[in-house]
C-alpha cells in the first residue's frame, strides 16, 4: 500500500493541472517583459516610459477568436492580441498552423509588446490605418527569433507580413475588399 501511495503521489507531481500550467507560463512571461522590452528598445526607436505592462492572459484559440472578429468567428489563426483599452496581450495556448512550439510564447510576447509601445508613444495616432502597426512589430519578432536561435518558422513570412501590414485603399482598382 504504501508504494502505491508513492507511486500516485509522484505521477500526479508530474500530471500538472493546465490552470497551473498556465499560471507558471504567465509568471514567466511576467518576469521576463522587462528584458523583452529592452530587446524593442535595442532594435527599435521605440523607448519604454516606465508605464505599467500589460497583463498577460493564456486562451483558447476559439477565446481568441471570438474577441478578435466582428462578429465572432470559431476558428482562425491568430497566435496574440493586444488589447489597449485593457492593457492586456493574450497569446494562444497552442502555437498557429504556421508556428511552432519552440519559444513560441515568448515570440507572441515580444510582436504584442512592440504594440504596446506604440499605443503608449503616440504611434496609434499616427499611423494611416492600425495594420500599418504590423511592420515593426513583424520586423522585431524576426529580429528577435534569429537574435536567439529559434526555430526558424517562428519568424514571419515576409510575403505574408507584407499583406497584412497593408492599408486597405479602396480607390485602388485592383482592391477586391475584404478584411
Amino acid at each position: 500500500m504504501k508504494r502505491w501511495s508513492i507511486f500516485l503521489l509522484i505521477f500526479l507531481g508530474f500530471c500538472q493541472h493546465p490552470v497551473h500550467a498556465d499560471q507558471d507560463k504567465v509568471s514567466y512571461l511576467k518576469a521576463i517583459t522587462p528584458n523583452l522590452i529592452s530587446f524593442i528598445e535595442d532594435n527599435t526607436l521605440y523607448t519604454y516610459g516606465g508605464w505599467e505592462y500589460p497583463e498577460i492572459i493564456i486562451a483558447t484559440m476559439q477565446e481568441i477568436c471570438k474577441s478578435v472578429y466582428d462578429p465572432p468567428r470559431e476558428e482562425c489563426d491568430i497566435a496574440g492580441y493586444y488589447n489597449d483599452e485593457t492593457n492586456t496581450i493574450y497569446i494562444r495556448d497552442t502555437p498557429t498552423q504556421h508556428m511552432v512550439e519552440d519559444r513560441f510564447d515568448e515570440v507572441v510576447l515580444v510582436h504584442e509588446l512592440v504594440h504596446f509601445l506604440q499605443y503608449h508613444d503616440g504611434t496609434y495616432d499616427i499611423v494611416p490605418c492600425r495594420k500599418k502597426l504590423e511592420e515593426h512589430a513583424f520586423e522585431v519578432q524576426d529580429k528577435f527569433v534569429k537574435a536567439h536561435g529559434i526555430d526558424p518558422q517562428q519568424a514571419p513570412d515576409p510575403l505574408f507580413s507584407l499583406l497584412v501590414s497593408q492599408c486597405q485603399d479602396q480607390s485602388n482598382p485592383y482592391f477586391l475588399g475584404g478584411g
